[in-house]
């Protein structure tokens, strides 16, 4: 390795140097790197010591199940918004985007029920509910319904 590549590697390994704070990772670190330096295959089995990551690993596996699940509306809040029957008759007048689910785009059918939001856009009542519980803002909109919660 030449004087640049040392420097270079010093830089970053000091600034790594607070994550990588015990021996374990450091060595398990350079073993994969001693790896990555020779052509496929030419790695022998005893050259390289299999056996459990360091536990730095499995802390951060630890860190992905804290985040949050997808928060939507709770189904309290998802009720209050009012459903009606499609009325094919009264949709005569309504513009071809409004007779349909904008979630699942199937056209609204006689007396199927729609459920409508505060911002007047309506959908099938089991697409939006789903869609709700999974998500706080109208599809089409944008609308974030988390100031009712």
């Amino acid at each position: 390795m030449d004087n640049l590549e040392s420097e270079h590697v010093a830089e970053i390994d000091s600034r790594y140097a607070p994550i990588v704070s015990n021996n374990e990772t450091a060595d398990y670190h350079e073993q994969l790197m001693a790896g990555a330096n020779t052509p496929r295959g030419e790695m022998d089995d005893d050259e390289f010591q299999y056996g459990e990551p360091p536990r730095v690993f499995y802390d951060n596996m630890d860190s992905l199940d804290a985040v949050p699940e997808l928060l939507g509306l709770p189904d309290d809040i998802i009720s209050q918004f009012p459903v009606t029957d499609f009325d094919a008759a009264a949709a005569e007048t309504w513009n071809e985007d409004a007779k349909q689910c904008s979630i699942c785009l199937d056209a609204y059918e006689q007396d199927q029920l729609i459920r409508r939001l505060a911002c007047t856009h309506g959908y099938h009542k089991g697409c939006i509910d789903e869609w709700l519980s999974r998500s706080t803002v109208c599809p089409i909109c944008k609308f974030d319904y988390r100031i009712m919660m």
